[in-house]
């Protein structure tokens, strides 16, 4: 009697997840923003998660003929979370993905070949080796679905991580703030879905009830995670999309504009670096706090990618320190000034272009070697 009382209780905490799944799928699927692409691959994925444990908590409640006919898919939706996770993060990242059904694939071949099977089951219920069969393919699949789960979670958390590295080195060649864009909430994405499969594992070395309650409490602990993620999460500028507007591509030649480095393709990025520098000291364009490369390359009139490829080749940094630089020296010309004493370092910071004073600081230790407090008081 004790055991149908754990297992009813089990049952109904397990339901808990599944209901703020639901709340918080259809509740994204309402909210606007700008991608709502992004709010609708995560009702998605919200969704199957509380789909599968729905199917777990079904056996609790003497409904395990109902979760073995669902078998098919309940293992397709499991397969099909990973992929989801990473695009959801691609989404984020401003990352294409080519083709996403490819990743789906396995998914819908184990759907297909087990919803066979079954059929078979049910076409021929009363065989006498129908529960062992059912038994075998049940245990089966399940067992391995264990290793290919396994498997994928390995794999899309590598090729997220890649991605989200990718994007910031990317970032750093492009534009000149990337403090503001706060993308280390993506991280923390990956890391939530890390620790919620871990705690999935982990789930196995309890006993069937203690088992169950831990997987139920980290789900919904992680489905309440990415609710509240996404809640705080403000529609981040991802200024790469900007790269369409600089479509323009004049530069004399196509086969001086290659990444070797040939004795026209220096001469022509050397020329184009002065013509950077003598753009960005004249304009002072630094000052500009949400200045980007494209803004450079439009006033210029040539590709984005060769005003990186001459800032990479004749200063050998990349855009955002280029930039940082110039404001850096304006930082101390400022600080020179007798004049602006009674302007604070966040002022000054300002005043030079950063959007933030940690930025500045970094930038400025990073440059001169001391900070702008021990600046100003020499």
């Amino acid at each position: 009697m004790f055991s149908e009382y754990s297992v009813s209780i089990s049952g109904l905490i397990g339901i808990i997840p599944v209901i703020f799944s639901i709340i918080f799928s259809i509740q994204l699927l309402l909210i606007k923003n700008i991608n709502p692409k992004e709010n609708r691959v995560l009702s998605i994925y919200i969704a199957f998660l509380g789909f599968t444990q729905l199917i777990l908590i079904l056996n609790d409640f003497k409904l395990a003929i109902v979760a073995q006919y669902l078998l098919p898919l309940f293992i397709s939706v499991l397969l099909a979370i990973p992929p989801l996770m990473y695009r959801y993060i691609l989404i984020n990242l401003n990352q294409p993905i080519k083709r996403f059904f490819r990743h789906l694939i396995l998914s819908l071949i184990v759907f297909i070949t087990t919803s066979v099977s079954i059929s078979v089951i049910i076409i021929n219920p009363k065989s006498e080796f129908i529960n062992v069969f059912f038994n075998i393919l049940s245990y089966s699949i399940l067992a391995g679905m264990i290793g290919v789960f396994t498997f994928q979670n390995i794999f899309y958390i590598f090729k997220s991580i890649r991605k989200y590295r990718n994007y910031c080195k990317e970032i750093n060649e492009t534009i000149s703030y990337e403090d503001t864009l706060k993308l280390r909430w993506v991280l923390i994405y990956i890391i939530g879905y890390l620790i919620f499969i871990a705690c999935v594992y982990l789930s196995e070395f309890f006993n069937a009830f203690w088992g169950d309650i831990f997987f139920s409490i980290s789900l919904l602990a992680y489905i309440i995670f990415l609710w509240q993620t996404k809640i705080k999460q403000f529609d981040t500028l991802f200024i790469l999309r900007q790269a369409s507007i600089v479509e323009a591509d004049k530069a004399p030649e196509k086969e001086i504009i290659t990444t070797s480095k040939t004795e026209k393709n220096v001469e022509y990025l050397s020329e184009l670096y002065s013509k950077i520098n003598t753009l960005v000291e004249s304009e002072k364009l630094y000052l500009n706090k949400e200045l980007s490369i494209f803004d450079i390359a439009k006033k210029i009139g040539i590709n984005y990618k060769y005003i990186s490829q001459a800032i990479n080749l004749c200063a050998e940094k990349n855009f955002i320190l280029f930039i940082n630089e110039y404001r850096i020296k304006e930082a101390i010309s400022l600080l020179n000034n007798p004049e602006n004493n009674q302007f604070t370092i966040e002022a000054i910071s300002e005043l030079a272009g950063f959007q933030s004073k940690s930025s500045f600081n970094t930038y400025f230790k990073k440059i001169t070697g001391k900070t702008p407090s021990e600046f100003k008081q020499k």
